[in-house]
């Protein structure tokens, strides 16, 4: 049986791609430092600004009351003195209260908060009314002992930034020893190629000698034991 093999010429850089690129344990190390980032920008994320808003809807009905009892006093003699009872009438009201502001979070640990809260009241009643009310809220709230200080506050940022440049570290680490592997590889290949081609000159050269070595013995110009000799170096 014959096989027939295909050379293939490669340079060490074009192996050293192929390597960084096919390898998949380094691939799955290649993610950690990818991971790493988006951890750090998660703790950096809770630095930034929050808006936020609010809305409530509400309807209430009111049922009639029984008010005061009340008397009171009339030039008209049939109408003085005399008592009534007031009715408070059944109304409905329809109210929307919300509120919209801005969270500003502080590397000291506190919070700025500014919001503008709003409320309508919608009466329906024989005296029906509509009120509207809003202003603007403003308030600071700062931890003096626990969670304080810029220090404590960034110590997360600091951990995740120091745990990226390691994760990046073992990553550069493990490509490292790849293309030391590939290398050491690469030229061990070359050198069981070049050995290779010297055995085969040696061999061409021995099988020159010996044939030169049969005309010799033939011509009876070299021992016979010239001949063995030739036949030896070339085995």
């Amino acid at each position: 049986a014959r096989t027939d093999v295909k050379n293939i010429q490669l340079s060490i850089s074009e192996i050293r791609s192929s390597a960084l690129k096919n390898n998949l344990a380094l691939q799955v190390v290649q993610a950690d430092p990818r991971i790493a980032e988006t951890r750090v920008s998660e703790e950096r994320a809770k630095f930034d600004n929050i808006i936020y808003a609010n809305l409530k809807y509400g309807e209430l009905d009111l049922l009639s009351m029984s008010g005061d009892r009340v008397s009171f006093s009339s030039n008209n003699p049939a109408l003085s003195n005399q008592t009534v009872k007031f009715t408070r009438q059944n109304q409905r009201v329809d109210s929307i209260d919300g509120e919209v502001g801005i969270a500003v979070p502080l590397r000291t640990g506190g919070v700025v908060n500014i919001s503008s809260p709003f409320e309508n009241k919608d009466k329906s009643n024989p005296f029906g009314s509509n009120e509207y009310r809003s202003g603007l809220r403003f308030s600071v709230s700062q931890p003096l002992l626990r969670d304080a200080g810029v220090a404590v506050n960034e110590a997360s940022i600091e951990i995740a930034s120091y745990d990226q440049k390691a994760t990046e570290a073992r990553a550069r680490l493990q490509s490292i020893r790849v293309l030391a592997m590939i290398d050491k590889a690469y030229w061990a290949l070359n050198q069981a190629w070049t050995d290779l081609d010297i055995r085969r000159q040696q061999h061409e050269l021995a099988s020159q000698n010996l044939e030169m070595v049969k005309l010799r013995v033939k011509e009876g110009l070299s021992a016979a034991i010239e001949l063995n000799r030739a036949e030896f170096g070339v085995t």
